[in-house]
């Protein structure tokens, strides 16, 4: 459920962002 307002698109980038960071730890 996305609040009023917010894009979901831009959900969807800030979880593949947060993911960028994350990945690369279990990648090694």
């Amino acid at each position: 459920v996305f609040a009023d307002g917010l894009d979901p698109r831009a959900a969807v980038a800030a979880a593949n962002a947060l993911l960028d960071q994350i990945a690369p730890r279990f990648e090694d």
